[in-house]
């Protein structure tokens, strides 16, 4: 379906999935695809809101802060009482390429459906979901039922083994069901999340940097 021929809507975008701390050599940076688009499409001038789920811990409060701080909407963010905030260990060789340990069950793989998130996203002008965040049953069936809501679906493919095909559950169903998709090749040559879901690309001017905080 060509672009031109979707109706025009006006509103927020929900950028839905992950929300976790990569453990890199240098410290620990908050990302999540869906929170690096989320932070682009701010920074375009979008109306963006976070839906994640992150623990009842302290990772899980900074995280909210950090999103918060670059002006996106933390108000369907929930607090998980039993699982941790998401974490990755991140490995990185003599030639630059990561190794990531996608540490699991996590407070992400709970996202739980709820009747504001439903009617939040049929009134959305797009949702952002990626393939990580489908690897859990709960947050799947969310986003089964997210995905039925009238919204412009995107799809940002972030393929990250052991994820990476349909037999790992790291890309089950929604692939026909999106209006749009966008991926690219990390350097081994498998297929990656872009970090920015078409059809709404940061402009060239917006440098948004999302694993770091603004100045308070």
């Amino acid at each position: 379906m060509p672009f031109t021929s979707l109706p025009e809507r006006r509103g927020e975008i929900l950028c839905v999935g992950e929300l976790l701390w990569d453990a890199l050599p240098a410290g620990l940076f908050l990302g999540g695809a869906p929170f690096n688009v989320a932070c682009h499409l701010r920074a375009a001038g979008a109306a963006v809101t976070m839906v994640t789920r992150v623990g009842n811990d302290q990772l899980g409060d900074e995280a909210r802060r950090r999103v918060a701080r670059f002006g996106v909407s933390t108000d369907l963010v929930q607090v998980d009482t039993s699982l941790p905030t998401g974490f990755v260990r991140v490995t990185v060789a003599d030639d630059g390429n990561a190794a990531y340990d996608i540490l699991e069950p996590a407070a992400w793989d709970n996202l739980e459906t709820t009747r504001t998130l439903l009617d939040r996203a049929d009134a959305a002008q797009a949702v952002v979901f990626g393939t990580l965040a489908q690897r859990g049953g709960v947050t799947r069936d969310t986003l089964r039922r997210i995905l039925d809501t009238r919204a412009l679906k995107v799809l940002d493919v972030n393929l990250r083994p052991p994820y990476d095909d349909r037999r790992s559950r790291g890309l089950p169903w929604p692939l026909p069901r999106s209006a749009w998709r966008s991926a690219r090749r990390d350097r081994a040559g498998r297929r990656r999340g872009s970090g920015a879901a078409a059809p709404f690309p940061p402009p060239r001017a917006v440098r948004a940097r999302c694993r770091r905080p603004p100045d308070p």
